[in-house]
């Protein structure tokens, strides 16, 4: 009995200093590169989101981002998809690129915001439900929002709102385009070598 209120003396007493050891952070903090890739296409194929068509994902597929001391970076999107049916329908086939700059602000523990500027490029269409029928080009600038999620200090998962004003190169018209929140990315966080 003796030996159990020993143990259990041992065991309270170790409690503050178990609470004294300072929590990991869970969002990188300094110069890092970030690599994002869409995981919606992996993901319509267990849970459909009532999609009736499954490749319409968003305009891009690969993200980076390349951050500096303060929290600003430096980035870049990826999207394409070239789809020769046998049919020769070829109302599939866009290429999104888009590059800009990017300052992001923790908002919680594991929570982050981020506001970008980009310059956006796009020829066929963006990819989004209910545009398949253009087939036309954009070019444009404009502001984007985004929400990240760090699992941990390398992984996270986040969204973007986007919002363009440029030109449509079919019609050499202005226009104003909004490109939802319809991708999730992971990402996966990584320092940069110092200079």
């Amino acid at each position: 009995m003796a030996r159990y209120c020993l143990y259990l003396l041992l065991l309270l007493l170790s409690g503050p200093w178990a609470f004294g050891q300072e929590l990991p952070a869970f969002q990188p903090e300094g110069r890092h590169h970030s690599i994002g890739l869409n995981t919606s296409p992996l993901l319509v194929q267990f849970i459909p989101f009532n999609r009736s068509n499954p490749r319409v994902l968003g305009p891009y597929f690969i993200t980076y981002r390349a951050y500096n001391q303060r929290n600003r970076a430096f980035r870049l999107a990826l999207g394409w998809d070239v789809d020769a049916g046998i049919d020769g329908d070829e109302i599939q086939n866009h290429f999104n690129f888009r590059m800009g700059t990017e300052r992001r602000r923790p908002i919680a523990e594991r929570w982050s915001y981020s506001m970008a500027w980009d310059l956006g490029f796009s020829v066929g269409d963006f990819n989004l439900p209910g545009e398949k029928e253009g087939d036309g080009g954009f070019l444009g600038l404009g502001p984007t929002w985004g929400f990240e999620f760090f699992l941990s200090r390398s992984v996270s998962l986040s969204t973007e709102l986007s919002l363009w004003l440029g030109l449509g190169l079919d019609e050499g018209i202005a226009r104003l385009q909004v490109i939802p929140p319809v991708a999730l990315n992971l990402n996966v966080w990584r320092p940069r070598k110092k200079r």
